[in-house]
């Protein structure tokens, strides 16, 4: 984990490195100073249509048919600075509970007893 950005409203965290800034993808989460804490990842372009690809031979997503994932962003290039431009733009928008999903409210099953 990286911590990308911090103010007294939220912070941005990066959950693992990004490898190749044009064809990965990256799991961020925004945790709020009410407590509130969000969760996106990030894709590239080129990420998209490479996943799509390899499922066709996996056989996920009717082999590779479509691409469906939880609240993705999609950018041109994976980098911090791109990353902390889109998660603030949005912040800024009053558009975060839109394009974030809330990981606050995942509940795990309970266990067997």
């Amino acid at each position: 984990m990286k911590r990308l950005f911090e103010n007294a409203k939220y912070e941005i965290i990066l959950m693992h490195p990004i490898s190749n800034p044009m064809n990965d993808n990256v799991d961020v989460e925004i945790r709020f100073s009410d407590a509130k804490r969000y969760a996106v990842t990030f894709f590239t372009l080129r990420n998209v249509e490479a996943l799509m690809k390899q499922w066709k031979h996996t056989g996920e997503a009717h082999e590779g048919l479509y691409f469906s994932v939880h609240n993705p962003i999609i950018v041109r290039e994976l980098t911090e600075e791109v990353i902390l431009k889109s998660v603030m733009d949005i912040i800024s928008q009053g558009e975060h509970a839109y394009a974030f999903y809330s990981i606050d409210e995942v509940k795990q099953p309970p266990p067997n007893q």
